[in-house]
């Protein structure tokens, strides 16, 4: 097994997409539920705050902060 560290490193910062990513206000998360019907499932992975500096990206784990060490793969 790989561990959860080593796990969570590789979905991050792996080569291969299997699932879209994408943001929306909590407002119409139970809509976009409904929507997408039995065959898909959305699930929720975290919430974009108005905190630290504008433009930068934070990923928290339990409320403290997750230090990746391994780059996204660039295609070109």
């Amino acid at each position: 097994m790989l561990g959860e560290t080593r796990a969570r490193a590789l979905a991050l910062s792996g080569g291969e997409d299997y699932e879209l990513l994408f943001t929306a206000p909590e407002a119409v998360v139970a809509q976009l539920t409904r929507a997408s019907g039995a065959e898909t499932s959305l699930t929720m992975v975290g919430r974009v705050l108005d905190e630290g500096t504008p433009g930068s990206v934070q990923l928290l784990d339990d409320g403290r902060p997750v230090h990746l060490h391994e780059k996204g793969y660039v295609a070109f």
